[in-house]
């Protein structure tokens, strides 16, 4: 049985972000370094597979690990999905980490209202999977010609009309945010 954990996942961070002049780059300023439940091992100090169990390497066992924890809104999702949340926001060509400058975020925040009050399905999508389908393949031993199933499984879950509408009211609470506290809106 596959578990969550053997997933892989991939995903994008929509937060206010501050350039610091001093060293060269943008970074989340608002919040502190906070002490938490390792996220690897949930707290309890321990990692495991099937039967092995050992201290967590994350945390050295302690369960807890000190990490920066925002106070800022934020929204974290998928690559895909991030790319679609781009072209909402209105970006040319979407990338895997950019910035809209505070200055533009007044006009962004208008054009993420009228999607959300005139339609926004352009920006749904039905799930599909992709990958693993069964296909005529040449086997790397023995050189004869196979037929069966090669290659990963993807799944897409897709986008529904609810959760596009969320994204865009987590985006207007990023953007007011950002706006009160001089920040850009940036992704990684």
């Amino acid at each position: 049985m596959t578990k969550i954990t053997d997933l892989l996942t991939e995903s994008m961070t929509f937060d206010p972000i501050v350039f610091d002049k001093e060293n060269n780059y943008y970074h989340n300023p608002f919040g502190e370094r906070k002490e938490v439940d390792c996220w690897v091992c949930n707290g309890t100090g321990k990692d495991s597979y099937g039967k092995d169990e050992w201290d967590c390497d994350m945390c050295g066992g302690k369960g807890k690990k000190e990490e920066w924890v925002s106070d800022a809104p934020e929204l974290n999702v998928s690559n895909s999905n991030g790319m679609a949340i781009q072209q909402m926001l209105g970006v040319e060509n979407p990338d895997y980490s950019g910035r809209i400058h505070n200055k533009d975020l007044p006009a962004v925040m208008r054009k993420l209202i009228m999607l959300k009050n005139k339609g926004s399905e352009e920006f749904t999508e039905p799930g599909h999977i992709t990958g693993n389908a069964m296909q005529k393949y040449k086997d790397p031993e023995s050189g004869l010609d196979r037929i069966g199933r090669q290659g990963p499984m993807m799944y897409h879950h897709g986008r529904n009309q609810g959760q596009v509408d969320r994204y865009i009211d987590e985006l207007l609470k990023i953007i007011k945010f950002a706006q009160e506290h001089n920040a850009d809106l940036g992704w990684s």
